[in-house]
């Protein structure tokens, strides 16, 4: 994958995740150093702890240090039948793996969900509408869009995943 291409991938990715579209991961999973599991949604790292939603526990607070891995499984990955993935695929999960296993990283993503440029991008109804069809070269044409790549929290997200 060239690099346009993967600069494109981990913006939409970005977007993704803060919006919680169809692409988003839909459940962390967070594995513990103890090999435990805990599944939900992944809501902030900061202070040095994960906090996360789990149906059964509530809201957790996760001392980095006692994290081993977090993963997450996406619409697309779950709706593939086994040992179907096609290369664009895998390496988009591999961008997404790159991404939120990197506690840096995950949390200047989750940190842009509070800045008020990155709120007029997830709150415009055609960049709403364009990830509910799935027209991702009309988000990548749109000014706000074209914007948020510019930002540079996303430029150093995207810089940071592996060429």
């Amino acid at each position: 994958m060239n690099q346009f291409m993967r600069t494109r991938t981990a913006t939409l990715l970005i977007l993704a995740l803060l919006y919680g579209a169809p692409l988003a991961a839909e459940m962390a999973t967070i594995e513990l150093t103890d090999g435990s599991t805990l599944q939900g949604e992944l809501l902030s790292l900061k202070d040095g702890a994960y906090e996360i939603k789990t149906q059964s526990l509530g809201v957790l607070q996760i001392p980095q240090g006692d994290v081993a891995l977090v993963s997450y499984k996406t619409r697309y990955e779950t709706a593939k039948p086994a040992g179907a993935a096609s290369p664009d695929s895998t390496a988009l999960s591999g961008l997404q793996q790159q991404m939120i296993g990197n506690p840096e990283t995950l949390s200047l993503i989750l940190g842009l969900g509070n800045d008020p440029m990155i709120q007029a991008v997830i709150s415009d109804p055609e960049i709403k509408a364009a990830i509910a069809s799935g027209d991702f070269e009309m988000l990548m044409a749109h000014p706000k869009i074209q914007q948020m790549m510019r930002h540079p929290t996303v430029r150093k997200i995207t810089s940071s995943v592996n060429p």
